[in-house]
């Protein structure tokens, strides 16, 4: 009996430890699989982004608190009190445009709600034949999946918000670990009188 409960402890202790590394690191898995992968993230050198949130709440959604500018508004505080520079034109050769899209329907006659959610950066790349050739293409997570959720009425728009936090700290997790130097030089710079 105590060899199985000895058993047991030492599984629960090694999956934690195997878990801490990835806790510890702070980014995403899409991250990691990028790194290994390419040995670079997208979002290494990037100077900024032009964030961009879409709401698309379908018929029969009401919405009191949370809007499109509620949301854009907290993702673009989220972004600076990161230090991340905020961009105003997602053109800017220098700046990713960060959006965020999410798409509320309700089901009829109950009060379930099935809410989509699709994160990316896109930022200009160059073609592997021709590296002059520029296209605007997502590049950041590397495997960009909708994430869908069933919620009552009465937290939905809570829920908005939570949704909307989590992949703000996702994708500001993954920036500062592939520009932690900028991000620091930054930040000295803006507390110093």
């Amino acid at each position: 009996m105590r060899s199985k409960q000895y058993w047991i402890l030492g599984l629960v202790v090694g999956v934690f430890v195997a878990l801490i590394p990835i806790t510890l690191s702070g980014i995403s898995l899409e991250e990691k699989t990028q790194l290994q992968r390419y040995g670079v993230s997208t979002l290494k050198g990037l100077s900024g982004v032009c964030p961009k949130v879409n709401l698309f709440p379908r018929e029969g959604v009401k919405l009191h608190l949370v809007n499109q500018n509620t949301l854009q508004t907290e993702v673009e505080l989220e972004l600076r009190k990161a230090g991340i520079i905020v961009f105003d034109d997602a053109n800017d050769i220098n700046a990713g445009l960060f959006t965020i899209t999410i798409t509320i329907d309700k089901v009829e006659q109950l009060p379930l709600y099935c809410i989509g959610a699709t994160v990316s950066l896109s930022q200009y790349a160059g073609l592997l034949r021709d590296p002059k050739i520029l296209t605007y293409v997502p590049t950041w997570p590397l495997f960009p999946s909708p994430i869908t959720y069933c919620v009552g009425e009465g937290i939905l728009e809570e829920h908005l918000n939570d949704l909307a936090a989590d992949n703000m700290k996702k994708f500001i997790n993954d920036y500062l670990a592939a520009n932690p130097k900028e991000q620091q030089t930054k930040k000295n710079s803006v507390e110093q009188p």
